[in-house]
């Protein structure tokens, strides 16, 4: 019974997994479309404030307001710094630095986060990556470069990224930690809520408060769309870590690719062969580690019964 609830858990990470890559392919490709011609700082501290306003609505109405009478000092401090390291000071650098660099380069340094999690997940949650895992995620990763795409140069902008993609990677291997003795929800509410807190007084500092005034009817629903896209996308996310190794929940990730390619052949009505083939590769690769992941991860007894 107990190998059996273990095994129900992780295919619910399977499952949450899934719908985080579904969500983030369409909202990487609405974020492309909708919202445009917006300071970074400014756009993101505000979409994060509507993610923020959602989660405390989630939490109102499914009574979870509560929960926070059970924090003590410690897991407020981690709270805190979940807000820094992945609701705030990541954003700020990545945004900034997206800015210099464009978004080719800055999609190749930010897709190696996969590579920085299986990395960390070794030594600091005792995760087992064997060899057909790590040419899986190396294969993931390599199916950027397929179109032919490489830095042209590296700057202060990339390192930038590369910071703000570490950190992200970095809070990916804290939420796994956390999630044992603070309630998911709890946690996103530390990443949105609190981190918008931090990205809004760096917008106040910078001067840039006044560019909201600037923002045309069009922007705000785009903001809206897309806001909504990463309430699901982080609610997602946060309970696909709290139950499924993070080296597989992040590789899952990748398949996101498949999905913007897809939505964006559909509306402009074709697809390139690099992007066909980039498509197939991590489909493939994907649905391999799942199938062997689903495989590993089921009560000996059940293995047993399906072979007799």
């Amino acid at each position: 019974m107990v190998m059996e609830g273990i095994c129900l858990m992780k295919n619910k990470g399977i499952v949450f997994s899934l719908v985080t890559m579904l969500i983030s392919g369409v909202a990487i490709f609405a974020n492309g479309q909708l919202v445009k011609g917006m300071d970074p700082i400014v756009q993101t501290t505000i979409k994060n404030s509507m993610v923020g306003l959602l989660v405390v609505a989630w939490m109102l109405a499914h009574k979870k307001i509560s929960l926070f009478k059970t924090l003590s000092l410690a897991s407020w401090l981690k709270l805190l710094v979940i807000a820094m390291v992945g609701g705030s000071v990541a954003f700020g650098l990545f945004f900034t630095g997206l800015k210099q660099t464009g978004a080719v380069d800055g999609t190749l340094i930010h897709k190696s986060m996969i590579l920085w999690i299986a990395l960390m997940a070794l030594p600091l949650l005792k995760e087992k990556v064997s060899k057909g895992m790590w040419l899986s995620v190396l294969g993931l990763y390599a199916t950027n470069f397929i179109n032919g795409s490489w830095f042209s140069t590296f700057g202060v902008g990339h390192l930038m990224i590369l910071a703000a993609t570490l950190l992200w990677s970095v809070e990916t291997i804290m939420i796994k930690k956390y999630a044992s003795d603070i309630s998911v929800d709890l946690l996103v509410f530390g990443r949105m809520v609190l981190g918008s807190v931090f990205l809004g007084a760096y917008m106040l500092l910078s001067g840039k408060a006044a560019l909201v005034s600037s923002i045309t009817l069009v922007q705000w629903q785009g903001l809206a769309i897309t806001g909504a896209l990463l309430f699901g996308y982080v609610m997602t996310w946060y309970r696909a870590i709290r139950v499924a190794p993070v080296t597989l929940v992040s590789s899952v990730l990748v398949g996101a690719t498949v999905i913007t390619s897809s939505l964006t052949m559909i509306t402009s009505g074709s697809m390139g062969l690099t992007q066909l083939i980039q498509a197939v590769l991590i489909a493939s690769i994907i649905s391999s580690l799942l199938m062997t992941f689903w495989r590993m991860s089921r009560p000996q007894s059940v293995v047993a019964d399906t072979q007799v």
